[in-house]
């Protein structure tokens, strides 16, 4: 398996496509959730605990879905379309990868960089919560937790999409 993740990582290293997406969300994402709030929110986010634990959590989520649909989304076309410019799925296949392999390095592949997204979105959310919020306490800082694990399934979901 690590083989196959490997051999993915070769293709996208040097790729301009790829690091300018994934500069591009690391750099976004943070700004997007530190210009001050002119947008209508969702009622269940509330703009004037939107920094504040634990709806941190929900607001970071609800800004980065629209991050996450642009740069993600591409992301997971630019994985396949690589293969057919540069022609290393059929270079893949004649020595010897068989199809399952290609698709399984192309799935953990996915699955790697969704896991280094919600990482960053967990990151960015503790600092943000942490620095805006006065009395922090175990149980405010995990009680919607739970996104951090929604926010990997949707950016999955969109670069498998």
């Amino acid at each position: 398996m690590f083989r196959l993740l490997q051999l993915e990582w070769l293709k996208l290293r040097k790729n301009v496509g790829f690091l300018v997406f994934l500069v591009l969300y690391m750099v976004a994402l943070p700004t997007f959730f530190s210009i001050p709030l002119t947008m209508k929110l969702p009622e269940e986010i509330g703009a004037e605990s939107f920094y504040l634990f634990p709806n941190v959590w929900a607001g970071l989520g609800y800004l980065g879905s629209w991050l996450t649909f642009f740069c993600f989304g591409f992301l997971g076309v630019l994985l396949m379309s690589i293969e057919y410019s540069n022609r290393t799925l059929r270079q893949s296949i004649m020595t010897g990868q068989s199809r399952n392999q290609f698709l399984l390095g192309k799935f953990l592949m996915i699955g790697t960089l969704s896991g280094f997204a919600a990482v960053y979105y967990a990151v960015i959310a503790l600092l943000f919560g942490y620095a805006n919020t006065d009395y922090v306490i175990l149980s405010k800082v995990t009680e919607n937790a739970d996104f951090f694990l929604r926010y990997w399934l949707m950016v999955f979901a969109y670069m498998t999409f």
